[in-house]
């Protein structure tokens, strides 16, 4: 069956008002059985799209949406996929066809393609779900829910390689995962910057709603992802921004939110964070990625646990004392000096030998004489042993 019209003959030179006089013929040729049929339908709206994108979105009605929605899933052919997320894409960025989408279910077979699509499949689904964050907390709770963050975790874990500073942390679940993960390492790094947004996003809100999507987000293991993301590049700032956000999950200790947070701590601990934030200290990150990097390692400190495993790292003391140089920004050395504390409080004398050893006494004078807190009370508790 082949099927065709005269313009098309005409070298495919669509225009909005054409398109509109045939919104039957294409609804049609999108509800056909047939691919070649599909395919022919998504070039027109594409074309057009391309010509007048405004006019088409707006006239593109619920019937079109459902039927372009319908073409996402994994069992048509790999192009018709790829063009309806396109359109998809188109979609997600107007504020009229975005509730469309979220009515017509879009976001799960959006999910399932960021999942096991092709590489423009997952790298459409990625942006089409980094447009639909911003549309409502209702539309954020709906990616959360339909598996969203765990797609969009998975996208930005497929860095190819350089994990093996987690192996030494206490990473307890997930090998099957990982494996799967190294195996599909074919993501192209737009579509990662776009899933590292998008968990921005979705961690922004400070709120009830905001926490719970930041607690899932950390449940999945997206603090260890997100710096796994942030170590292949120190320009990542959404990566920052979203681990930034996590923070928050785990500021809050009293009542049951307290208990809460001791899980997230826990959680972070267990998944090989620890090593990851020293890391980010460590090596040559920008700024804020060690900034936010001190910041996480100083509440992750309140629990007993990461607290060993940071004064038992080799690495973790000697990028603490480093912070506390008093050419270093000041949001940064007083989280460092917060950090120190915690550890000198809960830790043996060796760790208290290696702060000592690597200068912290001579900087913490210097600060103290700057008043600058928690600098007295920590040169203090050095100086008493």
């Amino acid at each position: 069956m082949k099927l065709s019209l005269s313009y098309l003959e005409k070298g495919k030179v669509i225009r909005t008002h054409v398109l509109l006089r045939t919104k039957n013929q294409l609804i049609a040729w999108l509800q056909v059985s047939l691919a070649e049929t599909k395919n022919l339908a998504l070039d027109e709206i594409l074309e057009a799209l391309h010509t007048d994108e405004k006019s088409v979105v707006s006239m593109l009605g619920p019937d079109y949406v459902s039927a372009i929605v319908q073409l996402l899933n994994t069992w048509w052919p790999k192009t018709v996929q790829e063009k309806a997320a396109t359109v998809v894409c188109h979609l997600a960025r107007s504020c009229e066809a975005v509730m469309l989408l979220k009515l017509e279910d879009a976001i799960l077979p959006l999910v399932r393609l960021a999942e096991s699509g092709s590489v423009v499949g997952r790298q459409k689904a990625a942006v089409a779900l980094y447009h639909l964050s911003f549309a409502s907390p209702g539309t954020a709770f709906f990616i959360v829910s339909d598996g969203g963050v765990r797609a969009l975790i998975e996208m930005c874990h497929l860095i190819g390689g350089g994990d093996s500073v987690c192996q030494s942390g206490r990473v307890r679940r997930g090998r099957h995962a990982q494996q799967h993960l190294h195996e599909r390492g074919d993501v192209e790094p737009a579509s990662k910057e776009h899933a590292a947004e998008c968990l921005e996003n979705l961690t922004a809100g400070d709120n009830d709603d905001g926490m719970g999507l930041q607690r899932a987000v950390m449940s999945e293991g997206g603090l260890r992802t997100l710096l796994l993301y942030l170590g292949t590049n120190d320009r990542h700032e959404a990566a920052v921004r979203a681990i930034r956000n996590l923070v928050g999950v785990i500021s809050t200790t009293s009542g049951s939110a307290g208990d809460m947070t001791t899980r997230m701590k826990r959680l972070a601990g267990e998944q090989g964070c620890v090593p990851l934030l020293v890391r980010t200290i460590q090596e040559g990150n920008s700024n804020s990625a060690r900034k936010v990097a001190v910041q996480m390692l100083a509440k992750l400190a309140t629990y007993a646990p990461n607290a060993m495993e940071m004064s038992e790292d080799d690495k973790c003391v000697p990028s603490l004392v480093k912070l506390v140089e008093p050419t270093q920004a000041i949001t940064a050395i007083t989280q460092a000096i917060q950090c120190l504390l915690l550890l000198v409080s809960t830790s043996d004398k060796r760790c208290r030998n290696l702060m000592i050893s690597h200068g912290a006494k001579g900087h913490l004078r210097k600060l103290s004489d700057l008043d600058i807190q928690g600098a007295a009370e920590m040169l203090h508790r050095l100086e008493r042993g």
